[in-house]
């Protein structure tokens, strides 16, 4: 939207053209673009009508409990004030004043746009923050500090050497300048008074002086905090395998990963073969970004399973899955138990050793998990050391906390409640999930919950997503090991379509919705499982929508 606009009010639509609980986006005029007019309990709402991540239409999604919800990846808005509930994004939507004159809704436009993302604050001005990690929840968590009017010190430690970017691009995106990667620049953080040490990790954490915190880092610096938010996030898994540490075999993770298979794809100006070790999420999405690149001349995937992601998505998606990249040109080795690199004799990987014989490869990327046991997280002393599960996991409540005293953990290292499970299950389990929109809202809630709001809880419902070839895969909610066939699912496979239903293994209730191109049933199910209204099992129909359970 345009600064300013200074058009009064102006008419967009009539009470009968958006039911209850619908929503809908009207044109005000060329200059302006839409306003997106939401109709819940008897109100009327008008905001802006894109997602503030990637521009989806907020139209094509649901409205759920006062929430618009984004159809992609399932970001959320508060109707009332525009303000972001659960993140994947930063910003807010723009709110627009209603009035219902006869049957007519105009909207209020006023002289000139707010800025949704930045309160002036004095509240904490004697305290400083030290964020420890760049991503998404560190970025979140300093960013949200600032909006919810905190004044002190917000330090951010970031062991890469860039500003915090949109990583989910590393394992896709292979071709657009890093620089496009970014979510900010400079001058944003600058002008918020957030402080970014790049290139700089912490190595310790004890306490100092009484209700303060002293951070040790690589570079030898100290920090002194009064509050310690932890976001150090996980790493890609290297395998102890003989020759994972040539030149030419590479990890997915972050940009620098995204950077070297670039500069190999590049090296030589011949066509490369490309193998992929693991059929995950990260692994496929790296298939399907490579298959399509001018350098490669061709792409394996080698994977453990008979159907890729049929552990998470069941046999139809994972079917329709296998066959984008079939139609693609990727080829696959499925059910692999052998795996071993081969190196000629300057310990450079030729190819990879499997159960159908050796793969000719002039690069091998690995994706086969993650880990939090870098190396390249911080150690504490015993004072404030919090619980920390075997897998490096830190435990937290739904708030964020740990279990020592303003020392927060967000992201891929935090073991949180999931309220949703309670429904389910008839218990609140606490789980570990990596995930960059669920880090984001986490981020959002530590600083919430640092500036003791009323909001500062956590009860987001995991919202994955995946886009290959164009197509949008989504999975809502979780599956239980071993409870991965789905207990209905509808669809066709050759037509690409498909929507699947997990439950869990005891209770029998929905705990996870898988989707292809089913937009919003994910959106509804996000909503439906966190609101505790998804119907059973039994209910469900090829013709079923979700929505209608709102």
């Amino acid at each position: 939207f345009p600064l300013s606009f200074g058009m009064g009010k102006v008419k967009v639509c009539t009470v009968h053209d958006v039911g209850e609980g619908g929503s809908k986006s009207f044109p005000v005029n060329d200059d302006f673009g839409k306003v997106l007019i939401v109709h819940q309990h008897g109100d009327w709402k008008a905001l802006s009508p894109k997602c503030t991540h990637f521009g989806a239409p907020l139209s094509a999604g649901v409205v759920s409990a006062g929430r618009v919800v984004c159809p992609w990846h399932g970001m959320s808005f508060d109707v009332e004030t525009g303000a972001v509930c659960d993140a994947v994004g930063a910003d807010g939507l723009q709110c627009y004043s209603t009035e219902v004159v006869g049957e007519d809704v105009f909207v209020h436009i006023p002289d000139q746009s707010s800025d949704t993302s930045f309160v002036k604050g004095k509240k904490g001005e004697e305290d400083t923050v030290v964020i420890i990690g760049g991503g998404i929840a560190g970025r979140s968590a300093a960013e949200t500090l600032r909006l919810y009017g905190f004044g002190g010190k917000i330090i951010v430690l970031c062991k890469e050497t860039t500003l915090p970017y949109n990583r989910v691009a590393s394992s896709k995106d292979f071709s657009t300048s890093h620089d496009k990667w970014l979510l900010r620049d400079q001058q944003y953080y600058s002008e918020r008074k957030i402080s970014f040490m790049l290139g700089v990790s912490a190595t310790k954490v004890e306490r100092g002086d009484p209700g303060k915190f002293v951070i040790e880092t690589a570079t030898g610096a100290t920090l002194v905090a009064t509050k310690v938010i932890l976001a150090y996030g996980a790493g890609a898994k290297v395998p102890q395998w003989p020759g994972a540490s040539a030149a030419n075999v590479v990890t997915i993770r972050d940009m620098s990963d995204n950077a070297k298979i670039r500069h190999m794809l590049e090296e030589g100006g011949n066509k490369k073969k490309i193998v992929i070790v693991g059929g995950g999420f990260i692994g496929l999405e790296c298939a399907a970004g490579l298959a399509k690149n001018d350098n490669v001349e061709k792409v394996t995937v080698v994977t453990r399973d008979a159907i890729p992601m049929s552990k998470v998505f069941g046999e139809m998606i994972g079917s329709i899955i296998r066959l984008l990249h079939d139609k693609a040109g990727v080829e696959f080795v499925t059910n692999n138990k052998k795996t071993s690199i081969v190196t000629d004799k300057e310990g450079n990987a030729v190819g990879l050793d499997t159960d159908k014989g050796k793969i000719d490869a002039d690069v091998i990327v690995l994706s086969i998990g993650a880990t939090l046991k870098t190396g390249s997280e911080p150690t504490f002393s015993r004072e404030c050391t919090p619980s920390i599960n075997d897998d490096g996991g830190i435990n937290v409540d739904s708030q964020m906390r740990t279990s020592i005293a303003n020392m927060y953990a967000v992201g891929d290292i935090a073991c949180s409640p999931q309220p949703y499970l309670k429904e389910v299950g008839g218990e609140v389990e606490s789980k570990r999930v990596e995930h960059y929109g669920f880090a984001a809202t986490m981020g959002k809630v530590a600083s919430a919950s640092i500036m003791k709001r009323a909001d500062a809880n956590m009860d987001t419902v995991p919202f994955f997503w995946t886009v290959q070839y164009g197509r949008s895969i989504r999975f809502i909610g979780t599956v239980y090991p071993g409870h991965a066939v789905p207990a209905k699912v509808f669809g066709e496979v050759d037509k690409m379509k498909a929507i699947a239903y997990f439950v869990h293994p005891k209770s029998k209730k929905i705990c996870g919705v898988a989707t292809i191109a089913k937009d919003p049933q994910a959106a509804a199910a996000a909503e439906l499982l966190r609101r505790g209204r998804m119907p059973r099992i039994e209910e469900i129909r090829e013709e079923t929508d979700l929505r209608k359970y709102l």
